[in-house]
C-alpha cells in the first residue's frame, strides 16, 4: 500500500504536504459553501413556488367546470413541487453542510499540533546546521593560530642567522603561549565532531517527526476523502429524488461516484505531489588539516590527522556498541510482544536506522582524513562504498563544505547504510600508491619560480630533494597536489603544500 511516510521526504517534503492538506482543507470548504448555497437556494425557490401555488388556488374561485379542475391540478402541482423543493433544501443542509464543516473544522484541529511539532524540529536542525558552520570555523582559526606560534617557537630555537634572538623568559612565555593554543585547537576539533554528531541527531529527530506528520496526514486524508465520498453519495440520493427527469443525470453521476477509490486517490496524492527520492544530506567533517593547500608542516598535518581518524574511531565503536543493544532489544520485543507495541517496535527500528547513518556519516568523515594521508604520500585512496556519495565543494568564505548524499529508498533506509565502521583502514604502504609508468619526458618550459618553505625527503625516483630556502624553476603544475620543477640541473615532482611561489 501506497503511503506518504515514503514519498515525503525532508523539509520540502513537509511543505508540499502541508500545502497539499491546506488545499484539501480549503476544497472542503468551499464544497460546504456551494452546498449550503445550493440549500439556500432550494429553500427559496421552495418558498417561493408555496405562495405562488397560495395565489394559484385562489383562482379556483373565478373559473368553473372543467377549467377549474384543470386549474387545481396545476395548483396542486406547484404546491407539491416547493415542498420538494424546500425539503430538498433543508436536506442538504442539515445532513451534507454541517456534516462537511464539522468534519472540516475536525480535522484542522488534528493537524496544527503535529505541523508545530515538525516546523519546531526543522528550526533546530536549522540552528545545528549553522552551529556547525560556526564550529568549522573556529576549528579552523585555532589550528591556524597554533601552528603561526609553533612556527615562531621552532624558528626561535633553531636561532639562524637572520632570526633575532629573545630572552629565556619571553621564549617561556611563547612556549606556553603555543601550548594553549594547541590545547585552544584540539579543544575545537572535539567541539567540531561533537557539534556534527548533533547536527546529524537534529536530523534524525526531524525526520522522525516528518514520518510521524505523513503518517496522521495520510489518516487524515483517507478520512476526508472517505467523507467526501459519503457526502457526494448523499448528493446524489437527494437530487434523485426530485423527478423523472433528473434519473439520467443522476445515474451517471452516481456511477461516477460510486467508481471512487480511496486508495487509488492516495497513490495519485504521492504520485503528483510527492517529493519523490532523495538524498541524505548528512554534513561531514571539513578539517584544516585536510585542505593540503593551507600552511601546515607535514608532521605536524599528519599527526593530528591521525589523532583526528583515532578519535572518530572510536565515536564509531561507540555507535556501534548503541546500535547492538538496539538489535539485541528488538530481538527480545520479537520473542515477546507483550513487551512493546507496534509503535515501540518502529520507534526502535527507526533508532537502528539512525544508528547505521551516525556510523556512515563517521565512517565518510575518518574516510575523507584517510583519503588526505594517501595524497600526503602520493599514493591511491583507499577504496570505500561511500566514497562515491561524498561530494565537496567550496563556500562563499572559501572552506570546504563536504556532504554525505546517500540516496533514500522508499522505506526510508539508504542504499548504502549501516556501514558499521566498515573496511577503513589505509592501505599498507608498499608502493600500490605509486605511478611505475613514470614518464621521464619533462617539460622544459620555466612557468615560475617557488622557494622551499620546508625540506622535502625524496621517497620515489621521480621526487626531488630540496631543502629549505631553495629555489626551483617550475616547469608544470599538476592538478594532483604536485608540482614539477628543477633543482640544480634535477628535475623532479614535490609537495605543492611546500613552497611558495615567488
Amino acid at each position: 500500500m501506497t503511503e506518504f511516510r515514503e514519498s515525503f521526504f525532508g523539509y520540502h517534503g513537509f511543505e508540499e504536504l502541508k500545502r497539499h492538506m491546506k488545499q484539501g482543507y480549503d476544497f472542503c470548504k468551499e464544497v460546504a459553501s456551494i452546498i449550503q448555497e445550493r440549500a439556500d437556494l432550494e429553500l427559496s425557490y421552495g418558498k417561493s413556488l408555496t405562495k405562488l401555488s397560495q395565489r394559484a388556488s385562489k383562482q379556483t374561485n373565478f373559473c368553473v367546470g372543467s377549467l377549474c379542475s384543470a386549474w387545481t391540478s396545476v395548483s396542486s402541482r406547484i404546491e407539491s413541487e416547493g415542498k420538494l423543493h424546500s425539503e430538498l433544501g433543508q436536506s442538504l443542509k442539515e445532513e451534507i453542510y454541517k456534516q462537511m464543516k464539522i468534519a472540516n473544522e475536525e480535522q484542522s484541529k488534528s493537524k496544527k499540533e503535529i505541523e508545530a511539532c515538525v516546523e519546531k524540529s526543522a528550526k533546530i536542525l536549522h540552528e545545528k546546521k549553522q552551529e556547525h558552520m560556526k564550529a568549522k570555523k573556529n576549528s579552523h582559526t585555532k589550528v591556524k593560530e597554533a601552528e603561526l606560534l609553533n612556527d615562531q617557537c621552532e624558528k626561535y630555537q633553531s636561532g639562524g642567522k637572520k632570526t633575532k634572538t629573545i630572552s629565556d623568559k619571553d621564549m617561556t612565555k611563547l612556549q606556553s603561549k603555543s601550548q594553549k593554543a594547541e590545547e585552544s585547537s584540539n579543544k575545537a576539533g572535539q567541539d567540531y565532531i561533537d557539534i556534527t554528531m548533533h547536527a546529524e541527531r537534529a536530523r534524525h529527530d526531524f525526520e522522525k517527526n516528518m514520518r510521524q506528520y505523513a503518517t496522521q496526514m495520510q489518516s487524515l486524508e483517507e478520512m476526508k476523502l472517505t467523507n467526501l465520498q459519503e457526502m457526494l453519495n448523499k448528493y446524489n440520493s437527494l437530487m434523485a429524488k426530485i423527478g423523472p427527469q433528473l434519473t439520467e443525470t443522476c445515474t451517471v453521476m452516481g456511477t461516477t461516484i460510486s467508481r471512487m477509490d480511496v486508495q487509488s486517490d492516495i497513490k495519485a496524492v504521492t504520485a503528483e505531489k510527492g517529493t519523490g527520492s532523495v538524498v541524505s544530506g548528512q554534513m561531514l567533517m571539513d578539517c584544516y588539516e585536510e585542505d593540503l593547500n593551507n600552511n601546515m608542516k607535514p608532521n605536524r598535518r599528519r599527526t593530528s590527522i591521525q589523532n583526528k581518524i583515532q578519535t572518530i574511531g572510536q565515536k564509531i565503536d561507540q555507535e556501534i556498541k548503541g546500535k547492538e543493544g538496539l538489535q539485541r532489544l528488538t530481538g527480545v520485543y520479537s520473542d515477546n510482544p507483550q513487551y512493546t507495541s507496534n509503535v515501540g517496535m518502529d520507534d526502535t527500528v527507526l533508532q537502528i536506522r539512525q544508528a547505521d547513518s551516525m556510523v556512515d556519516t563517521l565512517s565518510a568523515c575518518q574516510y575523507k582524513l584517510q583519503c588526505t594521508l594517501a595524497s600526503m604520500d602520493r599514493k591511491a585512496k583507499p577504496e570505500h562504498k561511500l566514497s562515491m556519495y561524498i561530494t565537496t565543494q567550496k563556500d562563499k568564505a572559501g572552506l570546504q563544505q563536504s556532504v554525505l548524499n546517500i540516496p533514500i529508498t522508499g522505506g526510508g533506509g539508504a542504499v548504502v547504510g549501516g556501514a558499521g565502521g566498515g573496511d577503513m583502514s589505509r592501505p599498507p604502504a608498499d608502493g600500490a600508491y605509486y605511478d611505475d609508468d613514470f614518464d621521464p619526458d619533462f617539460p622544459t618550459e620555466v612557468i615560475c619560480r617557488c622557494k622551499a618553505l620546508y625540506a622535502f625527503e625524496p621517497t620515489q625516483k621521480d621526487e626531488l630533494l630540496m631543502n629549505e630556502g631553495d629555489v626551483i624553476n617550475v616547469h608544470e603544475k599538476q592538478g594532483d597536489g604536485w608540482w614539477l620543477g628543477e633543482l640544480n640541473g634535477i628535475t623532479g615532482i614535490f609537495p605543492e603544500s611546500y613552497v611558495q611561489e615567488i
